[in-house]
């Protein structure tokens, strides 16, 4: 009788704002079990918005133990754990005992654009910016910490007497994982910090003095050569399983993606801005408006290039014909009124423009078909104006460009920006980028494969959409179509 082969597992833990999830994905990259967690914030300071850090901890819980609920999969079966994260929220706590110093705040645009102004002058921005790869935010940690810091008494004493612990989500929840041994972030998570130097691997001491903080109050730096930690004393998990992986969504997508080689590009659209992910290799660097990524699923860390371009604000037809709206500007206004869309650039400060929009008073017969076909059409040039701006600053062509987001779901919008850019545009069969991602940058870690494309050969191409026409011919048949053609 043959010997059964114990089935095995990798757990990922995946860290939204509004969500914890957690996820089984087997050794072929398949997707066995999912759980969901929803989360809630509460008001803070200034109408901002908090998390009780223990709601946080408690949804991971919650979410490992949904995926258990049936005898096809147990926790025996899990061979590595990984946290996939956005750094959303930022806290503070007591490293020898896990005491909570204050509420992990959510971070939001705006939120410290004062702080941001007084410390602000050409010299940081351009020493964060080269140590960093990414330009001053006033959404980076290094804000938010340093105001905790001054304006929180429990931290602040907290801080002199060398007993506080700054960390982001993911480093929160690894520290309690690991039963308080361990309190890390990885080089793409680190990055967000707006303190790290990605040449050295280390946290920057002049941006450390600059924000009044030391290395001594931060997560340590999980190079990733080795596990940061195992689990230890947490609910829902046996004691020993190594956690394995730590990473950013960016880098998690680009491997997923397979932007392994010089040129390789990613293209994901969201409802408010389209991002552009190319490879770089490791010398490479860049100026802004763009950001150096760093990449580090091989033994010497590479970079990816990264470019954002901001999206009109109008109701987005790019889901199956359904209506969404994204403006907040815009959210009473019904297509009931008499308005027409206008779009224009401005390139005083962005070099890959920024876009602006007019309502102007237009008839009643303005139909919702053509300001969506206009709509897509704008979005289609402002690729095309950020793919030729990227392949000019970096000096490679792009041999084919992979399309994450809901310009899938309009055919004729990706045939029209095949043509446009004349390359061919790529989507893998797979259910989300960044957690087959981590799942293949844990396989490797664990030594189930020596590389991470090993893991992804399962993984098939969804679609290829390749150039069947030069741009001028094709502009012209995207005005042909009807609104039943090209809206899905």
């Amino acid at each position: 009788m043959p010997r059964r082969v114990k089935k095995q597992a990798f757990l990922i833990i995946d860290l939204e704002a509004t969500q914890t999830r957690a996820y089984l994905l087997d050794m072929k990259g398949q997707l066995c079990r999912e759980s969901t967690v929803v989360l809630g914030t509460e008001p803070g300071p200034k109408s901002w918005r908090q998390y009780d850090p223990f709601q946080l901890l408690y949804s991971c819980r919650s979410a490992i133990h949904g995926l258990f609920q049936t005898k096809a999969w147990q926790v025996s079966h899990v061979v590595g754990i990984g946290i996939l994260g956005r750094g959303y929220a930022s806290l503070a706590w007591e490293p020898k005992t896990g005491r909570v110093l204050c509420p992990a705040i959510m971070k939001q645009p705006g939120q410290f654009k004062l702080r941001q102004r007084q410390l602000k002058s050409a010299q940081l921005d351009q020493h964060i910016y080269q140590v960093s790869g990414v330009a001053f935010s006033d959404q980076m940690d290094a804000l938010l910490w340093s105001w905790m810091s001054q304006e929180v008494e429990e931290v602040s004493v907290a801080k002199k007497q060398g007993r506080c612990c700054f960390g982001t989500v993911e480093s929160w929840i690894l520290y309690n994982l690991s039963g308080t041994e361990a309190s890390a972030l990885d080089m793409s998570l680190a990055q967000q910090t707006g303190l790290f130097n990605m040449e050295k691997g280390a946290w920057d001491s002049l941006l450390l003095a600059e924000f009044g903080l030391s290395a001594q109050c931060l997560p340590g730096i999980y190079q990733g050569e080795n596990s940061p930690s195992t689990t230890r004393r947490f609910v829902s998990l046996p004691d020993g399983i190594p956690i394995v992986v730590l990473s950013h969504v960016d880098q998690a997508k680009a491997v997923g993606n397979r932007l392994f080689h010089l040129g390789d590009a990613m293209l994901t659209v969201a409802s408010n801005q389209s991002r552009l992910f190319v490879q770089s290799g490791s010398g490479f660097l860049c100026q802004e408006p763009l950001s150096r990524v760093p990449f580090s699923v091989f033994q010497d860390p590479s970079y990816l290039v990264m470019g954002d371009q901001r999206l009109p604000k109008w109701p987005s037809f790019l889901s199956k014909g359904t209506l969404f709206d994204q403006s907040d500007l815009l959210a009473s206004v019904s297509f009931d009124m008499v308005a027409k869309v206008v779009f224009r650039a401005q390139k005083d400060k962005n070099v890959f423009g920024d876009i602006k929009m007019d309502l102007i008073g237009i008839s009643d017969q303005t139909q919702i078909e053509e300001i969506a076909q206009s709509y897509l059409e704008t979005l289609v040039y402002l690729m095309k104006q950020l793919v030729v701006n990227i392949e000019k600053e970096m000096g490679v062509l792009l041999k084919g460009l992979v399309v994450e987001g809901p310009f899938l779901e309009v055919k004729v919008v990706m045939q029209f920006l095949a043509d446009i850019l004349q390359f061919p545009l790529i989507s893998y069969d797979q259910f989300s980028s960044e957690i087959l991602g981590m799942a293949a940058m844990m396989a490797q870690r664990v030594g189930v494969v020596s590389d991470v494309s090993e893991y992804l050969r399962y993984v098939k191409v969804r679609e290829q959409v390749l150039p069947v026409m030069d741009p001028i011919s094709s502009f012209a048949r995207f005005h042909q179509w009807e609104s039943q053609a090209w809206v899905t």
